[in-house]
């Protein structure tokens, strides 16, 4: 159900008034801008809505170009193919036009007739073609290994000289609190500290009894 609009200017004096039926056919019109999503399949369209309705347009799709009509006044694409093939040329300008400030370079083809870039991976050297111009790697091999022997093998380089406590060799460790130079000599010292403890025990029980 509508009702009458008025419509009111700034300084408060009436512009115009729309009667119900006004508002109605305006509704109703708009409606037609995507028609198709609410046409049952199998119902009559009256000839006078098509007329008013129904376009004939060109596809958009550049491969395409096929001419079609729609009642969508949003249509662009004769398909749903075709829809997406424009959203994904529409994603691929976008994303060159962002990558214009980050170096965004031209592809190209070359003469084993791969159309991208040419790189030499930042690892392993070898050349290699990618189709993304900020690739600086082969593959995701050479990019794990770079990054685990920047990054990963500094974080745990060692950084405390440290003498160990069970064979009195200099060792380079990560943690300055680390008492053995290896899990052997930890095991053996340790081995070492419980006995020596065990032998001061039984001896201060044996000077308790005398």
């Amino acid at each position: 159900m509508f009702h009458e609009c008025k419509v009111y200017d700034g300084g408060g004096k009436l512009k115009v008034t729309y009667t119900s039926d006004q508002m109605s056919q305006h509704h109703w019109d708009g409606m037609g801008d995507s028609a198709s999503q609410f046409i049952i399949e199998g119902a009559e369209i009256s000839p006078s809505y098509k007329k008013l309705h129904k376009r004939s347009l060109t596809c958009a799709n550049v491969s395409c170009k096929k001419k079609f009509t729609t009642m969508n006044r949003k249509a662009k694409a004769c398909s749903d193919r075709c829809g997406t093939a424009i959203k994904r040329e529409k994603e691929i300008r976008r994303r060159r036009a962002k990558g214009v400030s980050a170096g965004f370079t031209e592809p190209q083809e070359y003469e084993n007739g791969f159309y991208g870039y040419k790189i030499e991976c930042l690892h392993c050297g070898e050349t290699c073609y990618k189709r993304n111009f900020k690739a600086v790697f082969c593959n995701a091999k050479c990019s794990t290994r770079h990054k685990n022997d920047k990054y990963v093998s500094v974080r745990k380089k060692p950084h405390y000289d440290i003498v160990c406590q069970f064979c009195n060799k200099t060792a380079s460790m990560r943690s300055s609190y680390a008492l053995y130079c290896s899990v052997k000599c930890r095991v053996k010292g340790r081995i070492r500290v419980r006995s020596e403890n065990a032998k001061a025990k039984a001896k201060a029980k044996a000077k308790a009894k005398v």
